[in-house]
């Protein structure tokens, strides 16, 4: 199959990236990325602001080929066709790129744009995506850090489909469940989420070559979201939070 991995600059995606792209080596594969999720920041707490920088130095150093991963770019030339800047995915430009790669499936990680239908609508087989939490109850951004501020002993990944533009409320495919570690620090959680979720991703990506895994046949039981009882999609600001609360997340360097 052509397939269109969607992800944005950032460690995880990097991390998910190097475990995806050797098992789909026998698919034509392009690399589209956002450059990062959603608007900049204002006002952004003291410790979120320490962990992006943190994440920011992660990545310079993986992408410079100085840490155990491959950066990007590397991986592009070992397993992809393209590694092309989208952030415009949702505009005529965007679409077209896109649309001249002919995607039969496109897989997002991470992947910091909303796709509307124009762009969800180019794939032949449609969307999926990996979010970094368990759905339907943690939907949206930074879905580890709210299950780790609640105090929840498990954190998971859920693999669903994206049929609209709505956010993480497409039909959920699979998901997997990990229990938290009391020693390890936010990134430190949300890093090792990709080594249990990407495996969702190849096993996904084999049913739907086969046929055996479409939109209109996944079970839709776990995909009805009762928006009264998902607080995280739009959670009380961060800057409400103290530094004291917020280090519950602090990456330990």
């Amino acid at each position: 199959m052509r397939i269109a991995v969607l992800y944005n600059r950032d460690i995880y995606a990097l991390k998910a990236l190097n475990l995806l792209l050797p098992v789909l080596e026998q698919h034509h594969v392009a690399l589209f990325y956002s450059d990062r999720v959603g608007r900049p920041p204002v006002n952004q707490p003291a410790t979120l602001a320490r962990l992006a920088q943190v994440e920011r130095e992660l990545f310079e150093k993986l992408q410079s080929g100085r840490a155990q991963l491959l950066g990007s770019q590397q991986l592009a030339t070992l397993y992809a066709f393209a590694d092309v800047s989208l952030n415009d995915i949702n505009e005529p430009a965007g679409l077209e790129r896109l649309q001249q790669f002919e995607p039969d499936l496109a897989v997002s990680i991470r992947f910091g744009k909303i796709l509307k239908p124009a762009a969800i609508a180019i794939p032949k087989h449609g969307v999926i995506n990996l979010h970094s939490g368990l759905l339907p109850t943690y939907r949206g951004v930074m879905p580890t850090f709210w299950a780790m501020l609640r105090g929840d002993e498990t954190i998971g990944a859920t693999l669903h489909w994206v049929p609209d533009a709505s956010i993480d409320t497409g039909p959920a495919i699979a998901n997997a469940v990990q229990t938290r570690a009391s020693s390890m620090s936010y990134l430190s959680e949300v890093w090792r989420l990709y080594e249990v979720g990407v495996p969702l991703i190849t096993a996904a990506v084999a049913r739907i070559e086969k046929g055996d895994l479409t939109l209109s046949s996944t079970s839709q039981r776990r995909q009805t979201v009762n928006q009264t009882t998902s607080p995280f999609l739009m959670p009380r600001p961060l800057s409400s939070l103290s530094d004291g609360v917020c280090n519950c997340a602090a990456p330990q360097t």
